[in-house]
């Protein structure tokens, strides 16, 4: 009778357990979805730029460099004249320092042919111990420094260097020969504002930052 019930018990259970291989099925099924699922969100990632998105791209960045250009240009432009105008008020501070420090006269002068100072203050200039006061650089007369030439877009011009328009002295005492000189930077070819070094009563140099041009 024990075996019988079992047997009973066992037929009515058979119904509701799984059948061999669905769960299997269902299984596979979802994971097919699941890969599917995946391979569609990576088409449409990898879909790249279309040719409008990309024209509109380009025609965004031609917007910006054209409202750019000018912004930099002049930005070029202040940058160059800065350079040089720098470079001189650096030349006329470091011979009215070293005429103090050494008790003598010190000379600020564009370098011409044959080591003679020349009026042109767009050439290379020297700092250097006159020491004859001849407006020549000797051999036997000691150089402070070799300045850096100008940009070869830069134009000087010089006023109100007295009876010596091709050098400036420094003395002992810090004062100058020509206190009132002064250098105009431009741009050759520019209208833009440019820059200008000039000196006081005491010989010492200073900078403005705008001046007209030419």
């Amino acid at each position: 009778m024990g075996q019988s019930f079992c047997r009973k018990a066992a037929g009515l259970l058979t119904p509701l357990l799984p059948k061999p291989g669905v769960n299997a099925g269902v299984a596979a099924v979802a994971s097919g979805a699941v890969h599917a699922r995946a391979g569609q969100r990576y088409r449409r990632r990898a879909r790249g730029v279309t040719l409008i998105e990309l024209m509109v791209t380009i025609a965004v960045l031609a917007v910006l460099a054209a409202a750019a250009a000018p912004n930099f240009k002049s930005f070029l432009h202040n940058s160059r004249l800065s350079a040089d105008a720098t470079r001189l008020f650096a030349d006329l501070e470091l011979a009215r320092s070293e005429a103090a420090r050494r008790n003598t006269t010190v000379t600020v002068c564009p370098l011409g042919a044959g080591n003679t100072c020349s009026d042109d203050w767009t050439l290379p200039r020297i700092v250097f111990v006159d020491a004859d006061n001849d407006g020549v650089y000797a051999n036997t007369e000691e150089l402070v420094r070799n300045s850096d030439p100008l940009q070869a877009t830069t134009e000087v011009t010089a006023a109100n260097l007295g009876a010596t328009p091709d050098r400036v002295r420094m003395r002992s005492t810090g004062s100058s020969s020509t206190p009132t000189a002064s250098w105009k930077f431009c741009e050759r070819s520019s209208t833009e504002a440019g820059q200008t070094v000039s000196m006081t009563g005491s010989g010492r140099p200073s900078t403005q930052l705008q001046s007209t041009c030419p």
